[in-house]
């Protein structure tokens, strides 16, 4: 058997508890062939595996969402062809779920060029959408914002040229990795099972609150989003929750509840050991998780803050910096509230020995599933 994994920014570049799970999953699974594609948030070349290859994996497939060399000479649109792709993209600016069929008949494996973007029939499309959507707003916000939403997704029908065939494709979340699996099962035929560790459009609701930009632009890119897990749970055979609190919010957003199959998540517990007891004078306080805005890692610094002006406490956060913007304005808070020497980041370190050394595990996430640091913290 040969299963295709499909990412989106994680396994096997990025470290965190999803990119553990899917490496302890391949590492089970012996008698399974694996290739892996993962879908890059950019197109620079400093995406590198960080994971050990295992034997049974054969490709690593790295290409980026957005792509500045794209199919620039869309060669013959039919009209049927551009009336099926004007439906794909009315259909994602609706937040509603997208159907290949028709423009998989029309293309084949191949893909539209973002050329498409500047015919007649395209044009006309935006005109009537504009109408029908904004037409008291600008029109030129309108334009500009739905042309860069539609430009990434005819990057995204470009996953059908790069992602191999397999027996079974396995998307680690919904979103462009479940749009990009949903694609793959429409062209080859094979089943399409989408695990959700943390939930994709809760995260990038997340990430949208804290942008400013207008709420009719937030409310656009939150729809596009929608129609992405839709799509998703529109072509999966199985959706994999953790937990029953997901697959509430799987059901809400139309997934079918039969597809359903939660699997509660488990970890090496033969790794995350009790250490010797410290018995230490000052408390040290441990947060495990990588530094990107939806670790709530500046919320842990104001209660560090609380905390430290009341008992002797040290803190550290254990986890890769993903996001250094972020990991600034998190060093000038704990500088701003007089912490330097009491809140320290290690950085990407051996996390079963980090737990031995702090008496006091936290998460201030603001959002999660079943947070794998969580269970080893408990073990």
């Amino acid at each position: 058997m040969r299963v295709c994994i499909i990412a989106e920014g994680s396994y096997p570049i990025i470290r965190g508890g999803l990119s553990e799970w899917a490496h302890m999953l391949i590492k089970a699974l012996k008698d399974v062939k694996f290739d892996v594609y993962c879908i890059t948030p950019t197109a620079e070349n400093k995406w590198k595996p960080v994971y050990e290859k295992f034997p049974n994996v054969d490709r690593i497939i790295i290409k980026p969402l957005i792509r500045t060399k794209t199919l620039k000479d869309t060669g013959i649109v039919t009209k049927q062809l551009s009336l099926a792709l004007a439906k794909l993209l009315e259909n994602a600016a609706d937040g509603v779920p997208a159907d290949f069929k028709k423009i998989v008949l029309e293309i084949g494996v191949t893909a539209v060029g973002k050329g498409w973007l500047a015919s007649k029939d395209y044009w006309d499309f935006v005109i009537s959408t504009y109408k029908k959507n904004y037409p008291k707003g600008s029109f030129s916000e309108y334009f500009w914002t739905f042309n860069g939403l539609n430009s990434i997704l005819l990057d995204s029908m470009q996953f059908v040229r790069d992602i191999p065939k397999a027996d079974i494709y396995h998307s680690l979340s919904s979103g462009f990795a479940g749009f990009a699996g949903s694609i793959a099962k429409t062209v080859h035929h094979s089943p399409l099972v989408i695990s959700e560790q943390g939930l994709y459009l809760v995260e990038r609701r997340d990430e949208l609150s804290r942008q400013d930009v207008s709420e009719w632009y937030r409310t656009q890119l939150i729809r596009f989003s929608e129609s992405l897990v839709k799509t998703s749970y529109k072509y999966a055979d199985k959706i994999v929750p953790p937990c029953h609190s997901h697959m509430k919010i799987e059901t809400q957003l139309g997934a079918d509840p039969d597809k359903i199959f939660m699997i509660k998540n488990g970890i090496e517990t033969d790794r995350f050991m009790p250490g010797p007891s410290k018995n230490g004078h000052k408390l040290l306080i441990g947060c495990f998780a990588r530094v990107v805005p939806i670790k709530g890692i500046t919320t842990l610094i104001k209660a560090a803050k609380i905390v430290c002006d009341k008992f002797p406490a040290d803190f550290v956060v254990v986890g890769e910096v993903q996001d250094k913007e972020y990991y600034n304005e998190c060093q000038k808070m704990v500088e701003k509230l007089g912490l330097t020497s009491r809140f320290k980041f290690i950085g990407h370190a051996n996390a079963a020995e980090w737990y031995k050394k702090v008496d006091i595990f936290t998460l201030s996430s603001n959002s999660e599933g079943v947070p794998y640091a969580l269970l080893e913290a408990m073990s």
